[in-house]
């Protein structure tokens, strides 16, 4: 399979990465029935799992972005439609699970056995609060639509069809009987709303350009450098919380409410008084975490894996430390870096 550098990551999937509870106004079961608007009391009582996308989710959203984008040019090495259409609300992958797992991470195989586990674990029914919870997924501001954005399934090779290799495995594990199984190809029912914007030229909330298994480089980064004491979700979050802000404007930086920003990146870090009045709870070690944050993504930058990119945190002479800011007024200027080559909508 041919690799491509670049993926457009839809928009909407970025705004279900990062809403938040707080964020909710409005709510429907279905996408053919009505909106019901939440009382302050049921708003309260929303569980943080319904607006949590982490294990698995990074990895293939970043797979299932990477396959819409070029799914033209990967229908035809499979000779096949590689995007078909389930039903109104369901598109469905179909794919080699080995496939599947390299568009997710390409050559970064530092996460390769832990998503191959977690796969396995959430098909096997083990992973129950990545699927007993639908996921609340934005379709306006304020408005969420309460869904199981993933369903994903495998197909299992029969016994006979194993390669000599595959058994030789298995026995080594003490694993091979008459039930042993093979995955052989994984099978994921997508909302259309994640992927319509990539399919369909002006549909839904359009996307950006970011450099493919951007999730698996995150980490591999991070592995390489645990100075930085930051997690890898909130390092995506970050990453896609500026990304969906960002206008195009010439300038090189963008100011942004820093409540705003916090609630969408690591909502723990966001107090409410009396339901209504929001502060971040500390200040000083919330800006050291997104100065550490500027400071990485330079690095990945510099590493010459961000290809693709259409924007990222950076530092520069100006912004030596990538960000400023105002207490006094709860902002941030934030420094960021265009790529020459990201794609273009």
């Amino acid at each position: 399979m041919k690799d491509y550098a670049y993926s457009k990551y839809p928009k909407i999937m970025a705004y279900a990465e990062t809403s938040s509870p707080r964020q909710v106004k409005m709510f429907r079961q279905k996408s053919d029935e009505g909106f019901y608007e939440f009382t302050e009391e049921e708003r309260k009582q929303l569980k943080r799992s319904q607006f949590a996308f982490g294990t698995i989710y990074p990895y293939t959203f970043d797979g299932l972005s990477y396959i819409a984008t070029h799914h033209k040019e990967i229908s035809k090495e499979y000779g096949r439609e590689i995007i078909k259409d389930a039903g109104e609300f369901f598109y469905e992958i179909n794919l080699p699970f080995d496939d599947f797992i390299h568009c997710c991470l390409f050559n970064w195989t530092n996460s390769k056995k832990y998503l191959k586990e977690e796969l396995r674990r959430y098909v096997a029914g083990a992973k129950t609060d990545e699927h007993k919870f639908f996921r609340y997924i934005p379709v306006a501001k304020g408005k969420y639509l309460s869904t199981q954005p993933l369903i994903i399934s495998f197909l299992h090779k029969p016994k006979k069809e194993m390669k000599e290799l595959e058994v030789k495995r298995l026995k080594q594990i003490n694993r091979f009987n008459d039930e042993a199984k093979i995955v052989q190809n994984i099978v994921i029912l997508v909302i259309k709303s994640f992927l319509n914007p990539i399919l369909y030229k002006n549909v839904g909330h359009g996307w950006f350009s970011v450099s493919s298994a951007l999730q698996a480089k995150i980490d591999a980064h991070l592995e390489l450098n645990p100075k930085y004491e930051l997690s890898s979700l909130f390092l995506r979050k970050y990453y896609l919380y500026l990304n969906t802000l960002d206008g195009s404007a010439v300038k090189p930086y963008i100011i942004v409410n820093a409540v705003d920003l916090w609630e969408h990146t690591a909502p723990s870090e966001v107090k409410l008084i009396d339901g209504k009045y929001k502060y971040i709870n500390n200040w000083k070690e919330t800006m050291a975490k997104l100065k550490s944050a500027h400071k990485f993504f330079q690095g990945l930058k510099m590493s010459g894996v961000l290809e693709g990119s259409k924007l990222q945190p950076a530092i520069d002479i100006n912004f030596p430390d990538g960000i400023f800011a105002y207490q006094r007024t709860q902002q941030y200027k934030i420094c960021f870096r265009r790529s020459l080559k990201a794609v273009k909508a």
